[in-house]
């Protein structure tokens, strides 16, 4: 469960800097 969890903080860690560096690729 902690495994997933922390899984989880990775993808959502990377994807916010991707958000941050390089917003037109979400749009």
């Amino acid at each position: 469960m902690l495994i997933v969890a922390g899984i989880i903080g990775i993808l959502l860690l990377g994807y916010l800097i991707a958000a941050l560096v390089m917003p037109e690729r979400l749009g």
